[in-house]
C-alpha cells in the first residue's frame, strides 16, 4: 500500500469518527447505549451502533467515489473500497426497506387514522426512494466492475 492509499483510509477513518461525534456526542458512542425515534404517538428505540455502521460505510463510500472519479477509475484499490462499500449499502438500504415495510400500519379509513395514513404514504414513499437508489448502486457498481476489469487487463 502507498503512502496515498493510507492517507486516503486515515482520513475517511477520521472524518467518520469526527461525523459520529458530531451526530451522537462522545458519551453517546457506546455499544449500550439507543437511538431512538418519536413518529406521532410511536416510540421506536433501536441500537446506536448499526447506524454509526452506516454513517461509517456513507463517509467510505463518498470520499472514495470522489477518488475514483477524480482518478477515473485507475486506482484498483479505490475502486475496491468503492465496490465493498456499494455492495454493503445496497444490503443496508435492503434491510431498511425491509424494515419500513414492517412499520407500515394498515388504516381501518377513518378519520382518526390520518396520522397512520400519512405514515403509510411517507413510508411508501421512502421505501420506493430506496429501492431506486439500490438499482442505481447495482447499475454504479456494475459500471465500475467494468473499469476495474478493463485496468486489471
Amino acid at each position: 500500500m502507498n503512502r496515498k492509499d493510507t492517507l486516503y483510509l486515515i482520513a475517511s477513518t477520521g472524518l467518520s469518527f469526527l461525523l459520529c461525534l458530531l451526530l451522537f456526542g462522545l458519551d453517546e458512542i457506546e455499544p449500550s447505549s439507543n437511538f431512538s425515534i418519536s413518529i406521532y404517538d410511536t416510540y421506536y428505540v433501536t441500537p446506536k451502533w448499526p447506524i454509526i455502521l452506516l454513517v461509517i460505510v456513507f463517509v467510505f463510500f463518498s470520499v472514495y467515489l470522489f477518488r475514483a472519479i477524480m482518478e477515473k477509475f485507475n486506482n484498483v484499490r479505490a475502486n475496491l473500497i468503492l465496490i465493498v462499500t456499494s455492495i454493503v449499502l445496497i444490503l443496508a438500504f435492503g434491510k431498511i426497506t425491509n424494515i419500513l415495510t414492517l412499520l407500515a400500519k394498515p388504516s381501518n379509513g377513518s378519520s382518526l387514522d390520518q396520522g397512520a395514513h400519512a405514515m403509510n404514504d411517507f413510508i411508501g414513499t421512502l421505501t420506493g426512494v430506496l429501492f431506486y437508489t439500490q438499482i442505481v448502486l447495482l447499475v454504479f457498481l456494475t459500471f465500475c466492475g467494468f473499469k476495474m476489469g478493463q485496468k486489471i487487463k
